[in-house]
């Protein structure tokens, strides 16, 4: 039982810090985008006469390259835990045994699966593509309604 459950461990610790490595390249593309805003009103507040901090404006922008360390600290715990488990994996041959044991009792679970036919599975997934597109269209209407509506009092106010 203490066989499996570390490597189902090892499998989320891994799934975890790929999801978080991947929340924070998106968001560092938001902020990415707002700096890049800034800067140009940066630029051109510069061009108009007002003095600005230095490190900012058309000479900063060029330093707003480098990566943020929202994004670094990610990619580095994901880059040791990638080289511990190879470590593990190459360098300790009782767990590459193991791991080879894992993967054929995966396979052999999955034979013994149940698996719908093609035509089933094509028509539930078009069932959750309609479901998906429909839901989107609700959700977009109401969002439409809800913010002309919210404009509609800010101006009655």
């Amino acid at each position: 039982m203490k066989k499996k459950f570390g490597a189902i461990a090892i499998f989320f610790a891994v799934a975890v810090l790929l999801s978080v490595f991947t929340v924070s390249a998106f968001a560092a593309d938001v902020t990415t985008a707002a700096t890049t805003t800034g800067a140009a009103t940066t630029t051109t507040q510069a061009s108009a006469g007002t003095t600005t901090a230095p490190g900012t404006g058309a000479a900063g922008s060029a330093a707003g390259s480098v990566m943020p360390i929202s994004q670094i600290i990610p990619l580095i715990i994901l880059a040791v835990v990638i080289i511990v488990l190879v470590v593990i994996f190459f360098g300790l041959p009782k767990y590459r045994e193991k791991t080879f044991k894992l993967f054929r009792s995966v396979k052999s679970e999955a034979k013994k699966v149940s698996w719908y036919s093609w035509k089933n599975t094509r028509k539930g997934t078009l069932v959750v593509i309609v479901s998906v597109v429909a839901l989107a269209i609700v959700i977009g209407l109401l969002d439409y309604l809800f913010s002309t509506g919210i404009v509609a009092l800010t101006k009655i106010f």
